[in-house]
């Protein structure tokens, strides 16, 4: 797998860029953990999604983890807007309003578009791999092209659960749908 420019600059972000090395899979999910924790630098949530102004930001894994260590070694003990990051892996989506990132893994994806629902206009950006995950209602999906990770975003989902995305991040990403107000970040 060959890293393009986006995902070096994303990996360079994350400090991941001297990191082992690895095999393809498992630098594809170091590429998409990176990104997973630089989603809290370009995703905008409304003041009500925290608990208060020392509250992390919350990664969740809905399903079989994929990412093993990569995503805890991705948020490590660094911090977005002086919030600290918190990986939690769940099996029961109930519980995933508490998140502010939610990757849903593909081994949920007939269950998809119930936990979609469940989430309603909740502050969750929603992220998957399946191929109809965005057209189901998620946020933002990961694909591969020419071997490279790549990013499709649904805004209207993303407005839906009232976050605002980057414009920095829509510039390396498939864009569904148009923006009710365009971000200024």
């Amino acid at each position: 797998m060959r890293i393009d420019r986006a995902a070096a600059w994303v990996l360079l972000v994350a400090g991941l860029s001297g990191a082992r090395p690895a095999s393809a899979g498992s630098l594809e999910y170091r590429v998409k953990a990176a990104f997973l924790y630089n989603f809290a630098r370009f995703v905008e949530w409304p003041a009500q999604a925290f608990d208060g102004p020392e509250a992390p930001y919350a990664i969740c894994i809905l399903g079989q983890d994929p990412y093993g260590e990569d995503l805890d070694a991705a948020a490590g003990a660094n911090t977005v807007q002086g919030r600290r990051i918190v990986v939690r892996r769940l099996s029961d989506a109930k519980v995933a309003t508490d998140c502010h990132i939610l990757f849903i893994s593909t081994s949920e994806r007939r269950r998809v578009p119930a936990i979609i629902e469940a989430l309603g206009s909740a502050p969750v950006l929603t992220v998957g791999e399946d191929e109809a995950f965005t057209r189901l209602g998620g946020c933002i999906r990961f694909f591969l092209l020419e071997n490279k990770v790549r990013l499709e975003v649904n805004l209207p989902a993303a407005e839906r659960a009232r976050l605002r995305v980057s414009s920095k991040l829509l510039n390396l990403a498939r864009v569904l749908g148009k923006p009710s107000s365009p971000s200024k970040n």
